[in-house]
């Protein structure tokens, strides 16, 4: 035989080897793949552990705590918000504006855009 043979049947021989090497290593990824699918889809059939059966936190409580910048004007007044309390249901917010500059010192005023984003983001509470 040629040596030019020689070389190719050996190379052959090295590609042929390779294959089945990566033949084997496919079968074991995919093997644990497999493997790992089934363990999370047994996890996932398991009830909830007792520890998350507690009730969480109401979710817009966390985030206000968490807020960047200062606190609104309206929420670190109680006052303020009783007042816009009593008067919401039947008072247009240009009204409880005036309102509040009649009944409190120039520096708890707030405008009528604000008491609007204020009723929105705080109009579930009591």
């Amino acid at each position: 035989m040629s040596k030019k043979f020689q070389d190719t049947r050996q190379a052959l021989a090295e590609i042929g080897e390779l294959i089945h090497a990566a033949r084997l290593a496919y079968f074991r990824a995919s093997a644990a793949l497999e493997r790992a699918l089934q363990q999370d889809a047994k996890a996932a059939m398991k009830p909830p552990s007792t520890a998350l059966e507690r009730p969480l936190e109401r979710p817009c409580e966390h985030r206000r705590q968490h807020r960047f910048g200062p606190t609104p004007k309206i929420d670190r007044d109680p006052a303020l918000q009783a007042f816009i309390r009593a008067r919401a249901n039947h008072m247009t917010f240009a009204a409880i504006a005036e309102e509040i500059v009649k009944h409190f010192p120039k520096d708890r005023h707030v405008s009528r855009s604000t008491l609007q984003r204020w009723w929105k983001n705080n109009r579930s509470k009591p």
